[in-house]
């Protein structure tokens, strides 16, 4: 986007935030967003925010009052630029160790994909906890309120390899699967319009079972040339590549 569109839109707001419905012109910011504005941030009455309704309504806000640990926002003016790409991307991975799949969602969300699917795949080792999940879920919250998306990415419940390529493969246009023993297809390669659903690995790789499983079901199989990237690296890479081929970054 240039300068001249940020401006038009109010370049000098720094804030945003997400809530689920509107009544009439003005909106309530409670929880953890609304001790954010009051304790972290310290905003105060007057000062004007970015608050998106539902899954993609913008609006330019002003604080209007703080009630009971409440925010009451003013809602002024409504947004008409969309900030998503216009290519849906998700990510499907197999769960990589410690902490790894959080910077995932990080640094994707901020790209731009739109939902995340954890994968417990032949090589996963790791146990999830629903606390977790939740924490993924906020993570994908925060990022996308500093990012200024129109939309939070859903991040969806861990489940098995299987129960992935069977239940999901239908609902996408272009079904990547990115595999460090593929020679012979790259990203360079294809054109790509469309949702992506992009399935990659973890430290560990795939088996060759899944890679044959995944096939069967529609999904091509990538490479990204000769080098191993880390499991937190390769979705971010992947993601930029997709978006500056289908002409959302760069």
């Amino acid at each position: 986007m240039c300068k001249k569109d940020k401006k038009s839109i109010g370049a000098n707001i720094v804030h945003q935030f997400f809530v689920f419905s509107k009544k009439g012109d003005v909106v309530r910011i409670t929880g953890e967003d609304a001790h954010h504005i009051i304790r972290v941030l310290r905003l105060k009455t007057g000062e004007e925010i970015f608050v998106v309704v539902g899954r993609g309504e913008r609006f330019k806000g002003e604080i209007w009052k703080f009630k009971d640990n409440e925010v009451l926002v003013k809602l002024k003016e409504k947004v008409k630029i969309r900030f998503e790409p216009n290519l849906p991307l998700s990510i499907a991975q197999s769960l990589p160790k410690g902490r790894k799949f959080e910077e995932v969602i990080k640094t994707c969300t901020e790209l731009g994909v739109i939902e995340f699917f954890p994968i417990i795949s032949e090589r996963t080792i790791v146990k999830v906890r629903k606390e977790k999940i939740d924490r993924w879920r906020r993570i994908a919250k925060e990022e996308a309120m500093l990012s200024k998306r129109d939309i939070i990415p859903e991040v969806h419940e861990v489940s098995s390899f299987e129960d992935f390529i069977i239940e999901n493969s239908d609902r996408f246009k272009n079904k990547l699967l990115f595999w460090e023993l593929e020679r012979e297809k790259f990203l360079k390669d294809m054109k790509v319009e469309g949702s992506v659903i992009a399935l990659i690995g973890n430290e560990g790789g795939w088996s060759q079972k899944e890679v044959e499983m995944a096939k069967e079901h529609g999904f091509v199989t990538i490479g990204l040339g000769n080098r191993i990237l880390r499991a937190e690296v390769a979705p971010v890479v992947i993601s930029s590549l997709i978006f500056f081929k289908s002409g959302d970054l760069g």
